[in-house]
């Protein structure tokens, strides 16, 4: 309950009536904290959704000029970070992004 209480301060205090509602709590206008608290948490909904596909598109900076192509390629070809070197691998393999 406590994890919960804390998200739900952190969403009203985002909003311009959760700013209002955290002053007059904190400044103790509203005396039953918990029983608004409770309230607002009556009001929180959750769903669910089935995707049925999901579209992406290949972005390796192709649309960039071939100098920044070439910067970004030869950066991760010569890091020591495995990500970045996979990332330069495969961006070789496809032919994409390394400025040819």
């Amino acid at each position: 309950m406590q994890i919960i209480v804390v998200r739900v301060k952190s969403i009203i205090q985002k909003t311009s009536f959760g700013l209002i509602l955290f002053y007059c709590i904190s400044k103790s206008v509203i005396k039953n904290q918990s029983k608004i608290i409770s309230l607002l948490l009556s009001g929180v909904v959750g769903f669910k959704i089935e995707l049925s596909r999901i579209e992406g598109k290949l972005k390796l900076g192709q649309q960039r000029a071939k100098e920044d192509q070439v910067g970004v390629f030869n950066a991760l070809s010569n890091s020591k970070n495995l990500d970045d070197l996979a990332l330069a691998n495969y961006m070789e393999k496809l032919n994409v992004g390394i400025g040819s």
